[in-house]
């Protein structure tokens, strides 16, 4: 029985071993290093060559895949944000911001997809807008209620006042102290002719 070559050894890695690999490559982590990394963590001896053929062989696939996965996450978070507009945190705002920009720059995103972004960020800031006027709006509503609060009790005061005048008035004139014309002088200054 022939002994499996040793490229042929990585394509039949475990998933999550063959995701370890990928991230290894992907962060720039020396091949040198992924190879006893590979030796020590999974059992599995390779060499430099065929980690460089492997990245040669899977690496586009991968870069679709990933791809594919980020575009699907914006898909939900543009589903998600349009369903419910108004639950989304500053940080996930920032996170789409990102996205945006990143699609933005990225020749092969769809326009379609940017533009579903950017419009879930345009109506959060139309929401933003909404809830600050709201909020002057309801600031000046209570400024007016506490105004008209505060009309009422001096009108109330100056009733209460008024009918006290009225029945000192009313005390003098029964006990004959108060003259036609001095009635006639303190009810024109109380406004009451």
């Amino acid at each position: 029985m022939r002994k499996p070559r040793t490229d042929s050894t990585l394509d039949y890695l475990p998933p999550e071993q063959a995701e370890q690999l990928m991230e290894w490559i992907l962060g720039r982590v020396p091949y040198r290093s992924i190879v006893e990394a590979m030796r020590e963590k999974f059992q599995v001896e390779t060499s430099i060559g065929t980690i460089s053929k492997y990245w040669g062989k899977w690496g586009s696939e991968h870069w679709k895949a990933r791809r594919q996965d980020a575009l699907q996450m914006a898909r939900d978070v543009v589903a998600d944000a349009a369903a419910n507009p108004g639950q989304f945190s500053a940080a996930a705002l920032e996170a789409i911001e990102q996205k945006v920009f990143a699609l933005a720059l990225d020749p092969e995103s769809s326009s379609k997809e940017v533009k579903g972004l950017a419009q879930i960020l345009m109506q959060r800031g139309d929401q933003d807008i909404r809830r600050g006027e709201l909020a002057l709006k309801a600031k000046a509503q209570d400024r007016a209620e506490r105004q008209l609060e505060l009309a009422r009790e001096k009108f109330e005061a100056a009733e209460a006042r008024l009918s006290a005048a009225r029945d000192a008035m009313k005390r003098l004139d029964e006990a004959g102290g108060l003259t036609p014309e001095a009635r006639a002088e303190i009810e024109k200054a109380m406004g009451i002719l």
